[in-house]
This record gives structure tokens, C-alpha cells and sequence, in this order.
């Protein structure tokens, strides 16, 4: 185990470093953002939650939301549909809706209805035309999130938008070897410790050799865990991406680039008709209520995604999230669904965004992010103590004439 650990560490400690100094960079700009409040326009914070809720044809939910006003407690969504619908079929003539909508505009409610080429906004009280907005012409938009320093550093520490999709493969084999590291050297600690124990000897952190052995031991131990799953879910992350990619490769050539990002991107709505609209809006309400009593509603919308029938609600306070229902059973769904868009991940987008809270630790909360930065520190510690250690261990061992790179 020991001849193991030597050889991946002597391959693979410089990417460690980078790898762990750029996440830890990535961490250090977040958790700025997250413990001084940056607003949700912020573009850090919007970084962060970037593809979070779902591919861009998916998603509702917009960065003016998080701050948005939500709409009142008392608020009546079926008085106000009935209102609403005859102003939006005058001022649509004949076209269908594409969605029903209803959130605060400033410090009024509004109902929207898309149709094919524009959204109506109408007063959500008495159903009067508020403004007819042209449709934005389809195809792919501009990045999700604006120029920040969390994707400027991400996009080194992934490699693939700077260096090239190789490094996406060489994303897994680091992660891979960094995995073998933690486990090698948690097995020679293991038969060390249980040598010491036999002797009487309990102290898990014991000093032998250099400082640097006796801090790189404890620290090792400590941070093992979590760096494990960094280095897990980091190598796997690469091989969605690099999955991702071959597949868009692929249908590029198929199809042409801009069709080959309709998954994307691309309107997978059908027509509503009035007659269901009142059966979706009390499914959604009673579903939505039922799994948060007295949280409050800041947008709802009803549409088809991909022949589903869905609510979209956009609830909370000062923690924003959005929820999606079956409008036609009332089950909360996913961002991944049998018949839903190829999204090109193998596991599908909520994998992957799962996949990507783990990585950040932003799973665990806030907590998590903490330890996610402790260990990109133990990482950098790790790697340059290791490399101090084999170089003073091959000093001496060239000095008696044993100049092999690897030993036992």
C-alpha cells in the first residue's frame, strides 16, 4: 500500500494542488457572497445557483424572484382566473395560452398569459389589459448567470471551457488517483495504528519523523472523509460532463448545432385549454398547501412540459425555491421525468445537480461549505507536505546509491 501511495502521489500531487487551490478559491468567493448577503442580483450568487432549478426551458424561477414580493396571504387564484380570462381571449383573439401566470408587478397583482407571440399582463383584481410584451424570438439565450468571479475561477478548475474537453478526462483520473490516495494511506495508517495498539499505545496522532509527517498524519486523518467525497463526486461530475459533451458532439452533427441544444433551450409546451385551467390551479393549490402550510406564494404558474400537466410555485421568504407539481395528480415532480427532454447527463439533471451540491458541501448547508474549504486547505497542506516527504525520503535513499523513483 505504501509503494501504491508513492506512485500516485508522485503522478498526481501537483494536480491535487491546483485542483484543490482553485476550488478552495472557488469556496472562499461563495462563502463571501453567502455570509455578507450579496443580493440575488449579485452575480456570484447567481453563479451559485445557476442550472440549480433545471435546464432553461424548465426552470420559472428568475433572479428577480428571490427579492420579489410575494402575493397577498388572502389572495383568491380562482376569483382572479375568472376575471382574467375573458380580458386575456380579447386581447389574444383566437390564440391559445402557453402558460397562466399570476406574481407581483411592483406592488400589484398581475395575471400573465403566453401566448405564441407575446405575454399579456393583466390586472389580476378585475382582469383589465395591463400591457402586451412581445415574445423574445427562440433559440438559445445568453449565458444563465452573468461574468463573475466564481465561474472565472471555475472555469480553470474544471479546465474544459479553457484547455479543452481532454481535461474532463483528465478531471476523472485525477479524481480517481486523489480517491486512491485517501484509501492507501487510511489502510497504512490503519496497520500502523493497530501495531501501536498492541503495544498500549492509543494516541491516534503519535509523533514519528519530520513535523511534516506528524501534521501531514493528522490532518490526513481528519480531513480523509471529506475529501473522499470531494474526489468522488468531483471524478464523477467530469464523466457527466464528458458524457454530456460526446453526446452534443454527436447530435451537432446530426442536426446542426443551435437544434442540437433544443433540449435545452427549446418550447416543449402544449396549448392549455380554459376548461382544465381551474382543475390545475386547485390541484396545484391544495398539493402546494398541503406540503407548506403558511408559506407564501410569490409566483404561480400553470403549463404543459412535455405533455405534463404542471403548477409551477415559486414560494418563500428569505429562502426562495421552486416547487413542481403534477397538476393532474397533485405529486410533486422532479427536474428529471420519465419523458422529458435528453438532457445528455446519464443519470439526468437532478443527478447531476445533486452530484454538484455534494461537491460544494452546500448540501449540508451552510456547515457543509465551511468543510468543504477546510479540506480544499487540507488538500494544499497535503500535497506540499507529501512532496517535501518524498523528496527528503529520495535524498536520502540516492545518498546510499538507491535512486529508484518507487520502493517498498
Amino acid at each position: 500500500m505504501r509503494t501504491v501511495h508513492r506512485i500516485a502521489a508522485f503522478f498526481f500531487l501537483l494536480f491535487f494542488f491546483y485542483m484543490a487551490v482553485t476550488g478552495g478559491a472557488i469556496q472562499a468567493i461563495d462563502l463571501t457572497a453567502l455570509l455578507t448577503h450579496a443580493p440575488a442580483s449579485d452575480p456570484n450568487i447567481q453563479a451559485i445557483r445557476e442550472s440549480e432549478d433545471g435546464p432553461a426551458n424548465f426552470a420559472v424561477i428568475g433572479t428577480d424572484d428571490y427579492d420579489a414580493a410575494a402575493l397577498p396571504a388572502n389572495f383568491d387564484f380562482a376569483a382572479s382566473l375568472r376575471a382574467a380570462l375573458p380580458g386575456a381571449h380579447l386581447a389574444a383573439g383566437a390564440s391559445s395560452f402557453k402558460y397562466v401566470e399570476w406574481r407581483m408587478l411592483g406592488n400589484k397583482a398581475v395575471a400573465q398569459f403566453k401566448t405564441p407571440s407575446a405575454r399579456l399582463v393583466l390586472n389580476a383584481d378585475n382582469g383589465k389589459l395591463l400591457a402586451a410584451v412581445p415574445d423574445r424570438p427562440r433559440g438559445r439565450p445568453a449565458p444563465l448567470s452573468p461574468p463573475s468571479a466564481h465561474n472565472a475561477v471555475k472555469a480553470y478548475h474544471r479546465g474544459n471551457t479553457v484547455f479543452g474537453d481532454w481535461t474532463l478526462v483528465a478531471g476523472m483520473i485525477v479524481g480517481t488517483g486523489l480517491a486512491v490516495m485517501i484509501v492507501t494511506g487510511l489502510v497504512v495508517w490503519v496497520k500502523l495504528y493497530a501495531g501501536r495498539v498492541r503495544l498500549g499505545r492509543y494516541n491516534p496522532f503519535w509523533d514519528a519523523g519530520s513535523q511534516w509527517r506528524q501534521l501531514h498524519r493528522a490532518i490526513a486523518l481528519v480531513s480523509a472523509v471529506f475529501i473522499l467525497l470531494i474526489a468522488f463526486t468531483g471524478a464523477w461530475l467530469e464523466f457527466d460532463d464528458f458524457y454530456r459533451g460526446v453526446l452534443v458532439a454527436q447530435e451537432a452533427k446530426a442536426v446542426g448545432p443551435a437544434d442540437a441544444v433544443q433540449h435545452f433551450f427549446g418550447d416543449v409546451s402544449s396549448p392549455l385549454t380554459d376548461t382544465e385551467l381551474p382543475g390545475m390551479l386547485a390541484t396545484t393549490l391544495t398539493s402546494f398547501q398541503r406540503d407548506h402550510p403558511d408559506t407564501p406564494i410569490k409566483v404561480l404558474r400553470l403549463r404543459y412540459f412535455t405533455g405534463y400537466a404542471q403548477g409551477v410555485v415559486i414560494a418563500g421568504g428569505n429562502e426562495t425555491t421552486q416547487l413542481v407539481y403534477n397538476a393532474r395528480s397533485g405529486q410533486a415532480m422532479t427536474q428529471t421525468e420519465p419523458g422529458y427532454p435528453m438532457v445528455y447527463f446519464p443519470f439526468g439533471w437532478l443527478n447531476h445537480e445533486t452530484l454538484k451540491k455534494f461537491h460544494r458541501g452546500d448540501y449540508f448547508g451552510l456547515s457543509g461549505r465551511v468543510m468543504s474549504m477546510l479540506s480544499s486547505l487540507a488538500l494544499i497542506y497535503l500535497s506540499i507536505s507529501g512532496i517535501v516527504m518524498y523528496l527528503e525520503l529520495w535524498g536520502k535513499r540516492r545518498r546510499i546509491g538507491r535512486k529508484a523513483l518507487f520502493w517498498k
